[in-house]
């Protein structure tokens, strides 16, 4: 996208102390848009579904506002475009795509081998083939809106590393802990507390993946056909990940040759 399409920020001046402000006004807000129009229906209902798809787009629609009111008030160093502070670019896509969703595949190695042996890979098939038993109001809140709106929300903040963890629970802590690595390592840092120029695709992806996949059902490991092989398929799929983790995810072939490595531990 062209610069001239947007402004041109930089935050080169935010505190810590702003960041993480900026960091809990923006999530409070995103979760009280779902309770200000209270809804008589179930929480799975299409019409509280459709209330609430409003309510979250309407505050990732004024979050990009809400970070360009936080910027420097003159331009400092490493000024970019207010969309490629959001992640919204074009360079090196295809590569912010692919990369991060194979490596995502390669975690859940194990995961997929189970499905297989207990011939459920079948319904995936059956999921992708016809689109018109997932395009639902449910489906599209967990694989796409949900996703989409919380991973805006969340990096569109001049976002300091360690409050990621606090805005998610549950085993989705994890799977947004993986997008916050995939959306630092698709980008690069040129100050300590704050992503410049960073994608958004690639985490939105490989978190719907997650989301689809959900958390490993190790439990059924035992009673599955081939209790050993699944578990095999299992390390080997988690020590791919570990091996191929970095370098999968290597800054420079995202066009960030400015990033420091030092900063992401």
């Amino acid at each position: 996208m062209a610069e001239g399409m947007c402004p041109l920020v930089s935050f080169t001046t935010i505190t810590r102390f702003r960041g993480i402000i900026s960091c809990l006004v923006i999530s409070v807000a995103y979760v009280a848009s779902l309770y200000v129009f209270k809804s008589p229906y179930p929480r799975d209902h299409p019409k509280t579904i459709k209330q609430r798809f409003r309510s979250v787009f309407i505050v990732s629609l004024l979050s990009p506002f809400y970070v360009w009111l936080w910027s420097d008030g003159t331009l400092g160093q490493n000024a970019l475009s207010l969309w490629q502070f959001l992640g919204i670019r074009l360079e090196s896509i295809i590569i912010a795509v692919l990369f991060p969703l194979l490596l995502t595949v390669i975690l859940f190695t194990g995961p997929i081998v189970l499905l297989y042996v207990n011939k459920e890979l079948t319904n995936v098939k059956s999921f992708i083939e016809y689109p018109s038993s997932w395009v639902n109001a449910i489906s599209l809140r967990n694989y796409l809106v949900l996703i989409f709106t919380m991973l805006l929300r969340d990096y569109s903040l001049v976002k300091t590393l360690r409050m990621f963890g606090l805005m998610h629970f549950g085993y989705t802590t994890v799977f947004g802990g993986y997008s916050a690595f995939l959306f630092l390592r698709t980008g690069k840092l040129t100050h300590p507390n704050v992503v410049f120029d960073c994608h958004l695709i690639g985490p939105v992806i490989c978190h719907t993946f997650c989301n689809f996949m959900g958390f490993p059902v190790i439990d059924q490991i035992p009673s599955s056909k081939y209790p050993r092989f699944i578990s095999a398929s299992f390390l080997a799929g988690l020590i791919l990940f570990l091996v191929l983790a970095l370098p999968l995810t290597n800054p420079t072939w995202y066009n960030s040759i400015y990033y420091q490595q030092q900063l992401v531990r």
